[in-house]
């Protein structure tokens, strides 16, 4: 298998904002460079002038491009050591020293900006040997891209087959193994738990599912329906099995106490981005905006000079300060506590199913974090304007009972606020 990935290159590619006029741009970078190199060839006495006037000291305290720039002959200056040069001689008004600016931000935005790693095929094959134990010094017999002969045919009808057969391989008719891990995935994030309850093990040492009809099933629809998650998502979410109520009752606890034969929906913690996004929707802050760049929302002061790198977060302005989890910048060695929390995973390795604690620590949180306090004083600013029973079926989606609301109202609108962000309602799906 890994000789499928063992003949690609990884060439860098350039990535350009779909919006920009990336023609003109580069009609325009050839233009401004053309006027800098006549510019810089008609004012070249201007150099020789300042030159002459440079003392040993003077040189000592030049950076490091002007000073390669000066130890070179004339002849064999470069544009940029020229430009380096002028940005010293001539005031930030001169023309020069303004078309370089302009020179410098087209040339950033065409030649260094945003990349991304790619794999490209390469036209010779590298050579890939079985290693001996797994030790890579000590390599045994050549072998070429294929796959396990007791799985089904691989059959890519070229000489030498590439990282494309194997996908068509992995997703073929004749594979069920891939549709039933992804549906199971999937069922997964919406019961708590996978039709195979070891999500990431269907072999001999994993647990049989719960309903292997239903997981066929399942699967077979998956792949008719062209891999559509959005379909398969609408199947499972429209089933008379996850609209159940999650209450339970005493005949189920006796009969099924683990909940396995889905009699009842069941009870779940919301996953941490979602919790945040709750609360965001419920407090009217919630930004729709889709896509971009990541954001930066508020954090407890001290949380970048964890790790080993102590690092800059500016905090977002305007509606992305208020954007989905989703999009919330993460660094693995010191992510933002309140996802941490809530159980997100760490960034070191990957996670195919979430823990569910329930700690103290989770209600601080929701109680006097910066951002939730700030999600809380406009849940406080719609109690005012709105009323407690509005506020309430925000959080819970519910209309609150004649207790609930009398308690609530024994508080002053943001306490009132806080309290419905941290009710338990208002982060489990229930």
């Amino acid at each position: 298998m890994f000789a499928f990935f063992n003949n690609q290159d990884e060439p860098t590619l350039k990535v350009y904002d779909p919006k920009s006029d990336i023609a003109g741009m580069k009609a325009e970078f050839k233009e401004v460079e053309s006027k800098l190199k006549a510019s810089v060839e008609a004012r070249g006495s201007e150099i020789a002038a300042w030159e002459k006037g440079l003392t040993p000291e003077f040189k000592k305290r030049m950076v490091a491009d002007v000073k390669k720039a000066v130890t070179k002959p004339v002849t064999k200056r470069s544009l940029a050591d020229n430009l380096a040069l002028f940005a010293i001689i001539a005031p930030p008004s001169d023309p020069l020293r303004i078309l370089n600016d302009r020179y410098k931000e087209l040339d950033t935005l065409l030649n260094q900006g945003t990349t991304t790693m790619i794999m490209a095929e390469l036209p010779k094959p590298r050579k890939t040997t079985v290693f001996i134990k797994g030790d890579f010094t000590r390599p045994a017999d050549e072998v070429t891209p294929g796959t396990p002969k007791v799985l089904h045919p691989f059959d890519s009808g070229q000489k030498q087959p590439t990282r494309l057969d194997l996908a068509k391989w992995i997703v073929s008719p004749q594979n069920p193994l891939t549709a039933r891990v992804m549906v199971n995935r999937v069922w997964q994030q919406y019961f708590g738990r996978g039709l195979v309850e070891t999500e990431n093990d269907f072999g001999m040492q994993g647990t049989a599912p719960s309903h292997p009809e239903l997981l066929d099933s399942l699967a077979m629809e998956f792949m008719a329906q062209n891999w559509s998650l959005k379909d398969l998502h609408r199947l499972i979410v429209t089933s008379k099995t996850y609209r159940q109520s999650s209450t339970n009752r005493p005949d189920l606890m006796e009969k099924d106490p683990q909940n396995v034969l889905l009699a009842r929906q069941t009870r779940l913690r919301l996953d941490a981005e979602v919790v945040r996004d709750v609360c965001l929707s419920a407090s009217g802050l919630l930004s729709p905006k889709l896509g971009g760049p990541p954001v930066y929302p508020p954090i407890p002061e001290g949380v970048m000079g964890v790790g080993q790198v102590k690092r800059v977060w500016t905090v977002s302005k305007g509606e992305d300060k208020y954007r989905r989890g989703l999009y919330t910048f993460i660094y693995r060695a010191s992510p933002p506590p309140s996802l941490t929390v809530f159980d997100a995973p760490e960034g070191f390795s990957s996670c195919t199913r979430r823990i569910r604690s329930n700690t103290p620590l989770q209600s601080l949180t929701l109680m006097n974090d910066s951002g939730f306090f700030e999600f809380a004083q406009a849940l406080g600013k719609n109690i005012r304007k709105d009323g407690l029973e509005a506020a309430f079926k925000r959080c819970t989606s519910r209309t609150p009972k004649a207790d609930e609301v009398a308690i609530l109202k024994k508080l002053d609108p943001l306490n009132a606020a806080r309290t419905l962000l941290n009710l338990d309602e208002t982060v489990t799906r229930e």
